[in-house]
C-alpha cells in the first residue's frame, strides 16, 4: 500500500527544473544570510539598506526566475500535475512577498535584531524543501 501511495506521488507531482531548484536554493542562501546578518545587528540603521539593496533585488530575481521556471513546466491543465504546480507557485510567491516586506521595512526603518525576520527564511524554505522533495 505505502508503495502504491509513493507511487502516487511519482506519477502526479511535476518534476521541477534544475533552474528552478537552483534558483530557490540562491534565494533562501541568500535570504538565510540577510536573516542572519540582521540577527547581528548590522540592518538596525535605514541607512544600512543602501549596501543590501542589490542582495534583496538579487534574491528577488531568482525568486521570479525558479517562478518562471516552474510555471512553464506546468502540466496540463486541470491535471494533477498542474494543480501542484499551481499550490508550489503561491508558495513561490508568499517567498517573494516575504523578501519584499523585509527590503521595504529595512528600507524605511532598518530592521530590529531578533525583531522575527526568521520568518522569510521559513517562507522561502517551504517552495525549496517541497521542490527537493
Amino acid at each position: 500500500m505505502a508503495l502504491l501511495a509513493l507511487a502516487g506521488c511519482a506519477v502526479f507531482e511535476p518534476r521541477y527544473s534544475e533552474t528552478a531548484l537552483t534558483s530557490m536554493e540562491s534565494a533562501y542562501s541568500e535570504v538565510s544570510t540577510l536573516v542572519a546578518a540582521t540577527d547581528l545587528g548590522q540592518f538596525g540603521d535605514p541607512s544600512s539598506y543602501d549596501g543590501a539593496a542589490d542582495r534583496y533585488a538579487g534574491t528577488i530575481g531568482q525568486i521570479a526566475l525558479a517562478r518562471q521556471s516552474v510555471a512553464v513546466g506546468g502540466g496540463k491543465p486541470g491535471s494533477p500535475a498542474s494543480k501542484a504546480s499551481e499550490l508550489m507557485l503561491e508558495q513561490i510567491d508568499a517567498c517573494t512577498e516575504a523578501v519584499t516586506l523585509m527590503a521595504n521595512q529595512h528600507r524605511q526603518g532598518g530592521l530590529t535584531a531578533g525583531a522575527g525576520y526568521g520568518s522569510a527564511r521559513i517562507a522561502c524554505a517551504i517552495p525549496l524543501t517541497n521542490m527537493q522533495n
